[in-house]
Parts: C-alpha cells; sequence; structure tokens
C-alpha cells in the first residue's frame, strides 16, 4: 500500500445529531429570531467579563444589540420576559434565606418540573409504541423549525462540555450560563440550528490542531492477508495435559475438580492445592526473552523482509485500543448467562481499557522491536509467579513437577534445559512479524491442535491484590449467580480479558484456551473455550472477529510507518489511547516521544478516525454483523480511515501534553492499592524495599547462584509508576468479609468428609 505524503487537511462533513427525539411541537411565546452572523463564534469566544446585559427599552422589549459588543448565549437566545415574570423570578431568589442552597419554594418548582419532564418522557415513549416501529424521527421532520427542551438543551451542552472539557473552560461560562437561563426559566431557550451550529464550530476548531493527513485510504478485508512462517531451525515439542485433563478439551462446560455435591473428585487430588510459590523454583524454567533481545525473532524478519516484530503480550495491547475504535466501541454480548446477569454492565472493564504504552527500538538496518513498556506496567506478579506454577502442573505428572520444587537439588533440572527455548508460532503482515508462545497441544482438536494456558484468579482475588493470602478463602462451589460461581468468574473474564485472548489466540493460530479457575491456594476446575465461542461474544460471529483482527494490525502498521517516519532510525515511546465521543463516534490518540525526552521535547500527536461500512452502508454506533440482514451469508465490511498530525504550534503541543498526562495517569491510577488486612502502610514499603534489594537466589547448601542465570536484568530506569498504598473502601471491606464467609462454608463443607480418604471418580463401565 503506497502511503501518501503529508497534505492539507480537509474539514469533515457536519456532524450528526447527538440524540433524535419525536418531534413534538414546542409552543413558542415569541417567534425565533434568525440566527446572526458568527453565532457559534461568539457563544464559543465568549470571555468572562463581557456585556451581560442585553439593552432594552421602558417596554421591556429587547433592543438591537451594538454591532461588536459580546452577547452572551443565554441572553441571545432566550425567550423574551416579561417584567411581571422578571419581578417572579426575583421574588423567588429573595426567598432563599441567606445561606441555604434552594428555598422551599424554588424545591417546590422543581419537583414540578421534574414530574412534567417525566409524563413528556412518557407521552413520547407512548408515541413511539403507537408508530410500531419504536425508532425516533429525526428532529424538524414534518414540523418546520423547533425549540429544543429544557431538558434536550441541558443533555446536548452536557455532552458537549464533556467531550471538549480538556483545555475548553472557556466555554463553561457560557455553557453553565444557558443552562442556568434554562433551568429559571423552565422553557425551551435553545433553538435547534444553534445547537447545531455550536456542535459542528467546536468540533472545526478542536480538528485544526490536526492539521495535516498524513495516511488515509480504504481498507478491504479480502485484501488483506495474515499468513504462518517456519523458521528454518528445529523448534522444541509442544506440551500436553496430563493427569487426565485432556478430557476437558472435548465437552465444553465447566467441570469441577472436586465435585461440590458428593465430594469425589473428578481429576487427581494432587491438582487441587497450588504449592506456594517460595516452594516453587521458577528460575529453572526457560526465561521470558522481549522481542527486543530474541535474535532469532530479529534474524526471521530480516530473512523476510519485514521492518517491525513483537510479542503477543505487546502487540495485544495496541490491536486492542485500535479495536475499541473500529467497532465502534462495541459491548460484550452477556444473552447466553443466566437471568441473574441480565441487569449487569455489557461494557469492557477499566482494566481492558487502559492505554498502551509501548518501545519501539531500532534495531539497525532499519529493523523495529515492538517491547511493552515496564515503567507503566502495575499487574501483580504474585498471579503472574503463580501462573507459573500452574501451567507446570498442568503439564507435568507429579514425579516431574518434584524436580521444580526448592526440596529437590539444582542439578535436578540441568542447565541445557534450563537455557532450552521455547516452541513459537510466527505471523506476518504486510510489515509486522509476530511471535506467539505456544503452551500446549493436543492433535485431536481442529487445526494444529494447539491452545493456551490461563490460570484465573478469582474476582475478589483481582479486585484487591494485595490482600491475596486472607482472600484465598473465597470458594467457589456453583455453576450459576452471581456470587461463588463459574458464571460470575466467566462473566468477568469475558469484559476484562477476552479480547486479549483472542488476539493472543489468532496470531498463534491456536484453536482456543484452557482456563484453570483458582483462589492462590485451591484449583476449583477447568474449562476450554474455542476461539468461535470467543467471538461469539466479542464479535457477534468469527467473521468480524477475523476481519477486525486483520483490520487492527493493517492500521498499526501504518501507525508505525508514520511513527518511524517522525524519528527515523530512533527509539521512541509510543502510547496508543482509544477515546469514545457521543457526537463523531471516537478516535484513537497516538502519542510519540524520543527515548530521552525533557521538558522542552515536543510530544508528536496524531489522531486515528475511522468510518465503518457494511454492505456499502455507513455504520453510526457499534459494528453488528448479527443484526445485519444478509447475517446468515458473508457481510461485507469495508473501512474508511485518516491519520493525521497535530501542528507544530504551541498551542498544539501544550494539547498534546496534556492529553498524554492524562493517559498516563489512567494507569498511575490502577496502582493505588487497598493495604492487606492488619497491614500499615510502613509495614507495605518497608517490604517493597525488601523485595528490591533481594537480586541473589541461594541453592541447597546456601551458596549465591550465578546471577546470569536468574530472571534479574538490570533496568535502564526507574518505574514511572510506584505503588500507592490507602485504607480499604467500604467496597473492598465487604468484599474481604464475602471472602471470609465463603471460606467458612468451604470448612463446614469439608467437615463432613475430614479423616477419610479422598474418593477419586473412576469409569469402571
Amino acid at each position: 500500500m503506497i502511503r501518501p505524503t503529508c497534505t492539507p487537511h480537509r474539514i469533515i462533513p457536519p456532524l450528526r445529531i447527538l440524540r433524535h427525539y419525536h418531534p413534538t411541537p414546542t409552543r413558542r411565546t415569541t417567534a425565533p429570531n434568525p440566527s446572526p452572523p458568527g453565532l457559534a463564534s461568539q457563544l464559543l469566544r465568549k470571555l468572562p467579563g463581557g456585556n451581560t446585559q442585553t439593552p432594552t427599552s421602558h417596554e421591556g422589549k429587547p433592543q438591537p444589540t451594538p454591532r461588536g459588543t459580546k452577547v452572551p448565549i443565554a441572553e441571545q437566545h432566550k425567550i423574551h420576559v416579561s417584567p411581571q415574570q422578571q419581578q417572579q423570578q426575583q421574588h423567588h431568589k429573595e426567598a432563599a434565606p441567606s445561606g441555604s442552597r434552594i428555598s422551599r419554594v424554588a424545591e417546590r418548582r422543581r419537583v414540578r418540573r421534574k414530574a412534567k419532564k417525566e409524563r413528556k418522557k412518557a407521552e413520547r415513549r407512548t408515541a413511539a409504541a403507537g408508530t410500531g416501529t419504536g425508532s425516533a424521527v429525526p428532529m424538524g421532520a414534518g414540523h418546520g423549525e423547533r425549540s429544543v427542551s429544557t431538558e434536550e438543551a441541558r443533555d446536548r451542552f452536557e455532552a458537549l462540555l464533556g467531550e471538549f472539557r480538556a483545555g475548553r473552560t472557556e466555554h463553561e461560562h457560557a455553557l453553565a450560563e444557558a443552562e442556568a437561563e434554562a433551568e429559571d426559566l423552565d422553557q425551551p431557550v435553545v433553538p435547534e440550528e444553534v445547537v447545531q451550529a455550536v456542535m459542528e464550530e467546536m468540533t472545526m476548531e478542536r480538528d485544526k490542531s490536526f492539521g495535516n493527513t498524513c495516511a488515509q485510504g480504504t481498507l478491504e478485508a479480502k485484501k488483506l492477508s495474515i499468513t504462518g512462517l517456519v523458521p528454518d531451525y528445529e523448534q522444541p515439542p509442544v506440551a500436553s495435559l496430563k493427569r487426565g485433563l485432556s478430557r476437558v478439551l472435548f465437552n465444553p462446560t465447566v467441570h469441577f475438580l472436586r465435585d461440590p455435591h458428593s465430594l469425589v473428585y473428578n481429576f487427581p487430588p494432587s491438582l487441587e492445592r497450588i504449592p506456594p510459590r517460595e516452594t516453587f523454583a521458577a528460575h529453572r524454567l526457560p526465561g521470558y526473552v522481549t522481542a527486543s533481545q530474541d535474535t532469532d525473532l530479529a534474524a526471521l524478519a530480516r530473512q523476510h523482509g519485514l521492518r517491525y516484530f513483537g510479542s503477543t503480550s505487546t502487540l495485544t495491547a495496541a490491536l486492542s485500543q485500535i479495536y475499541f475504535l473500529i467497532s465502534g466501541f462495541r459491548p460484550v454480548n452477556t444473552s447466553g448467562l443466566s437471568q441473574a446477569f441480565a441487569d449487569e454492565r455489557n461494557d469492557f472493564t477499566a482494566g481492558a481499557k487502559l492505554p498502551a504504552m509501548l518501545w519501539v527500538r531500532h534495531m539497525g538496518d532499519g529493523l523495529y522491536a515492538v517491547d511493552n513498556d515496564k515503567r507503566w506496567d502495575v499487574e501483580e506478579n504474585v498471579l503472574s509467579d503463580l501462573g507459573r506454577v500452574m501451567e507446570k502442573m498442568l503439564t507435568s505428572d507429579e514425579k516431574e513437577m518434584a524436580r521444580f520444587m526448592t526440596s529437590s537439588p539444582e542439578s535436578a533440572v540441568p542447565e541445557a534445559e534450563r537455557q532450552q527455548r521455547e516452541a513459537y508460532h510466527y505471523s506476518k503482515a504486510r510489515s509486522l512479524l509476530m511471535r506467539s508462545q505456544l503452551d500446549c497441544k493436543d492433535a485431536r482438536l481442529p487445526g494444529k491442535g494447539t491452545f493456551d494456558i490461563k490460570t484465573r484468579a478469582a474476582l475478589v482475588i483481582r479486585h484487591d491484590r494485595a490482600n491475596w493470602e486472607e482472600n484465598s478463602a473465597y470458594d467457589i462451589h456453583k455453576l450459576t449467580g452471581l456470587k461463588e460461581s463459574f458464571e460470575k468468574e466467566f462473566y468477568d473474564m469475558t469484559r476484562s480479558a477476552f479480547l486479549k485472548y483472542s488476539m493472543q489466540v489468532r496470531i498463534g493460530n491456536m484453536d482456543g484456551i484452557f482456563v484453570a479457575y483458582h483462589n492462590t491456594a485451591r484449583i476449583f476446575g477447568f474449562q476450554y473455550i474455542s476461539l468461535a465461542e470467543m467471538d461469539s461474544i466479542l464479535h457477534g460471529s468469527p467473521e468480524m472477529g477475523a476481519q477486525a483482527f486483520k483490520y487492527a494490525v493493517a492500521l498499526f502498521e501504518t501507525i508505525l510507518d508514520e511513527a518511524t517516519a517522525i524519528y527515523p532510525e530512533q527509539t521512541f515511546n509510543l502510547v496508543l489511547e482509544a477515546v469514545k465521543s457521543t457526537t463523531t463516534g471516537g478516535h484513537l490518540n497516538i502519542f510519540v516521544t524520543p527515548e530521552t525526552p525533557n521538558e522542552e521535547t515536543p510530544i508528536v500527536q496524531f489522531k486515528l478516525e475511522v468510518a465503518n461500512k457494511l454492505e456499502g452502508s455507513a455504520v453510526q454506533g457499534p459494528v453488528e454483523f448479527e443484526k445485519h440482514p444478509k447475517r446468515r451469508g458473508r457481510v461485507t465490511w469495508t473501512m474508511d480511515y485518516k491519520l493525521s498530525r497535530n501542528h507544530d504550534t504551541a498551542a498544539g503541543k501544550q494539547r498534546a501534553r496534556d492529553q498524554l498526562h492524562a493517559a498516563r495517569n489512567k494507569i498511575k491510577n490502577m496502582a493505588m492499592l487497598s493495604l492487606p488486612a492488619g497491614k500499615t502502610k510502613e509495614d507495605m514499603e518497608r517490604a517493597e524495599k525488601t523485595r528490591s534489594t533481594e537480586t541473589t537466589r541461594c541453592t541447597d547448601d546456601d551458596t549465591p547462584l550465578d546471577p546470569s542465570r536468574l530472571e534479574v536484568k538490570p533496568v535502564p530506569s526507574l518505574p514511572a509508576v510506584m505503588l500507592k498504598w490507602k485504607e480499604p473502601d467500604h467496597h473492598i471491606l465487604r468484599m474481604r468479609e464475602m471472602a471470609q464467609q465463603s471460606g467458612k462454608g468451604y470448612r463446614r463443607r469439608m467437615a463432613a468428609v475430614q479423616g477419610r480418604k479422598p474418593v477419586v471418580y473412576r469409569d469402571h463401565s
């Protein structure tokens, strides 16, 4: 694909209206005056201290405003109020006691207004039901010019404020003034054409910060391809499930490790208890190799003429942000869950929507490696450490597992085995090489038979990470329900992790994921989830999932092309964040900064916008293949995109800094943890210092190990995110109480079989 050079930015067509209401005629006391020239400009440029009074004659009628006089928006467009009405309003204001928020009279007026609004809403719903369609009619259709009601005007201005709040405080005075006038008059005060003009002009002014279109075009899924690559060297064999776990792969449901009713084990009892992480010698396993340190990956990219390469853990963060944009911020489908979740949220969690923080490292010869920016890593390493323990448990028998316990000598695992390379699958797009680690394989599964292993901690563990030891009392013993159930964990996983999991499976050309549910002390059960099932929940169909993945990869390549053109043959930091908008649908913010920035270093900001089409028709909102008339066949999804760069001006640079700062703050907020039970801030700070100074391990005879064998590597800089501690709020305290009560229930059930030999299910048929 040929990338066009930067061309002058073209103003986008007028935006669609935020909402559509039924055209119920609204009575005017006077005919509206034509909108004066520059109406929206006067609103946007209204400054405090301007003329706040509209000249009036002795009859109380408004007089023409002298040319050049700044008139508040509320004065320009409010309906004429008689002197008697003004006196009545003044009387209500004076009736309020000194120091009180509102008088009793005003309170009664507020209640009446609220009741009136509710009646109007009910009338609109009744009218919609009477049409038999239930869809709103565009404003002004068949009724000529009309005003917007007080409620509608307030909703629109609140939406505008939310959209343009950053760096636009000078407009809030005018908007607040118009809202206050609407509240006092309880009449329609803002004509529809004014709202539309304001929206268009504010959007155009915002877009002036992005004056250069650096890349644009149309994407078609059938013209994009992602294919596998086979390396020249021989790869190690892929592990397989042990201890009878393979039967989970061919029965699509949750499997209790131990039946909660009969307390009979469905799998070997040795799988139930998770070894404490301090008893597992994780350093005996092959270490994780980042993309920039993988010489084989770099050589494979050079061999096939690819400019960029990265691993799944890094790439999925960026691809997820792009997916949010191109899918129209589509929610997940929770209709397959029980009635208990009918009223639960179906959007992605805040953690899943965190901005992607990446390093793009120049490797020489025009080659770039994409790594995670570990300075912003807020993941709790306890869960990742225990994940490695459980992954080894699931793919090893008891004898093999014993070699990796600290109770066995260091010689139990030879050095050659520790240095052995993991098995990978490689995929390539136009200019991007993707690496995916292969966890497990069963030849009976479709395709190559490979799948990913995921260890999923219970909700109370993940939402209260620092208190994981005490919360490990939590028990899962039900299939469905809002508490102590596999369904609750599955629901939370769809919103927080399914998008990442599905992309990892696609990069690795795998069939699905094998999930082990646990509480850091015990494993509760297992479930196999195919890629087709994840697609149904995330995208509505596998067809949309496959096309969305292609589009996300293609757009990420375009972003990398433009970013490397800004800093050629340099290492730079890349931040991606999808921003949802009620007016434009949304866009992707992209920030590019050099490796060693300072206060004077300009932050280059790009903005990616897309326009989706299904079967040639424009799509507003989420992309939904399953609701299209041709859903039984293949739906054609095309996408127009435009990548713009901000102006190299003082205002543009400051805007980029402010928005990048806001994106980073979202990650910093995730590093605020609740203090564990019985601990103080001083205790946690001392523990953190102790962990940071531990740089060596000891063997069985207390002799230090060779540091080169450890997974401890020097870091280039201190982390940008430091853990901070706070007192647990009522939500956390309630969750901890739930965990303790759940643990008591588990102990009561276990008391019935205490002292008995465990019973393991065996098929004797």
